[in-house]
């Protein structure tokens, strides 16, 4: 978890671990937060107004060489505390 400085942004970065022992990082990722927080496309998060313990979700494809949109099928969560 990360504990965010009041105002200060949080830097997420998804890595996929697959099978084959193929690791990417970092990884592309369909990133997703709860309200007032906010994140952007490349993980970026910011409390934005927000308290407490916010979850960060990162949603990837099964298979890295399908696209974002394609096929959704592995997620991730990570957490910040804002003050």
């Amino acid at each position: 978890m990360y504990v965010v400085a009041n105002g200060s942004p949080v830097q997420f970065t998804a890595t996929g671990k697959y099978s084959d022992g193929t690791t990417v990082t970092p990884m592309a990722a369909l990133w997703s937060i709860p309200s007032p927080a906010l994140i952007d496309q490349n993980g970026l998060a910011s409390c934005n107004g927000a308290v407490g313990s916010i979850a960060a979700v990162a949603e990837a494809p099964m298979d890295p060489r399908k696209a974002l949109k394609e096929t959704v099928g592995i997620a991730g969560v990570g957490t910040m505390n804002c003050p």
